[in-house]
């Protein structure tokens, strides 16, 4: 596919979930990125993601420029001046300013892995196993200023079978991740 014709987006990607997305994207070449947002540093903001240099190795391979950002986020400013169609989040650790969603030309998208309305926030697959939930999945909804809270897009659900832990469900839910996205973003563009 031409690049021209294709639809652009900036990554906001982490974890696992996050680098299968971004693999997904890759191999199937529907859309073009233009750059991709990472974090280098846990939750603790001391210890270093075990996965920051696959996105590193990534963004080298296929000269994608990679913005690693950290609780401030001040880096994103680099995305000001380039243009893109949308803005797609998944396992991205910080609220995105909506400065910055709104320099995405038809809008920006997160992926929360837990069939909201429920289980919105931290560690939802966590909280799905201890309430006794029989399903989970992923839900692609839009980027608002209030925490997992935007119109709901698309979904994706999963069962929960007796014995699942959240590693469990993780394995269930990587293969999901590209499609699903690819599926809201041409929906959007229908």
């Amino acid at each position: 596919m031409n690049t021209m014709n294709k639809s652009s987006m900036v990554c906001l990607f982490s974890r696992e979930l996050g680098l299968w997305t971004l693999k997904g994207i890759i191999e199937d070449n529907t859309f073009e990125i233009k750059a991709i947002v990472t974090h280098y540093y846990e939750s603790d903001l001391k210890t270093p993601r075990p996965l920051f240099k696959k996105f590193v190795d990534i963004s080298e391979k296929h000269s994608f420029p990679l913005i690693v950002v950290d609780k401030n986020q001040d880096n994103l400013k680099i995305l000001r001046p380039m243009e893109f169609d949308f803005i797609v989040a998944n396992c991205y650790k910080y609220l995105v300013p909506v400065e910055i969603v709104a320099l995405a030309k038809i809008g920006g998208l997160n992926m929360h892995r837990a069939l909201l309305p429920k289980y919105k926030g931290l560690k939802p697959l966590k909280r799905a196993i201890e309430n006794s939930e029989i399903r989970t999945g992923t839900t692609i909804h839009k980027m608002i200023t209030k925490i997992d809270s935007g119109d709901i897009v698309d979904q994706y659900e999963i069962s929960i079978e007796k014995g699942d832990d959240v590693p469990a469900l993780f394995l269930k839910l990587y293969p999901t991740q590209y499609p699903l996205m690819k599926r809201a973003l041409l929906k959007l563009l229908r």
